[in-house]
Order: structure tokens, then C-alpha cells, then sequence
């Protein structure tokens, strides 16, 4: 489900920058340069801070996971057999 259907405010825009990173994205928000969808933790310290504002208070429950990945054959480098304990 789309941000726009679950806040029941049509469809999502189609044109505008999009940021491929996610600290970038709230740093345009952050300016004034737009607004920003995004995982609560990114932005919980802007929020608490007053320099994002979230005019919503809906939120949208995902599959996703984040992962552990390697090149494949280093993960039993000390570093990062350290790193995903």
C-alpha cells in the first residue's frame, strides 16, 4: 500500500527530485526543499528537535528486512564474522 492511499490523499506526485539517500532526503526536508517519507528512526532526532514535523499520524507496516551482506567469500573475515556478531 502506497503512503498516498493509506493518508487517503490521492495519488503520489510524478514529478519533483527524488533523493536515492535517505540522510539527503532529510536534509532537503530538513531545508525547506520538500518532504520526506522515511523511516521513523532516520528522522526521530529531527523530529524531536522541531526541524521536521510529521503531519500525519499514520504509518505504514512493511515486509522488508534489513539484511547482513558481504562479498561473497569474506564472511569469515575476522572483521566481519566480528561485525555480524
Amino acid at each position: 500500500m502506497s503512503f498516498a492511499k493509506a493518508a487517503d490523499i490521492g495519488t503520489s506526485p510524478k514529478v519533483g527530485p527524488r533523493l536515492s539517500h535517505a540522510d539527503h532526503a532529510h536534509d532537503a526536508a530538513i531545508s525547506g526543499s520538500g518532504v520526506v517519507l522515511g523511516h521513523y528512526s532516520l528522522a526521530e532526532k529531527a523530529l524531536r528537535d522541531g526541524q521536521l514535523a510529521a503531519p500525519f499520524k499514520i504509518a505504514i507496516d512493511l515486509p522488508y528486512k534489513y539484511r547482513f551482506v558481504c562479498l561473497s567469500g569474506t564472511e569469515t573475515r575476522l572483521n566481519i564474522a566480528a561485525f555480524k556478531q
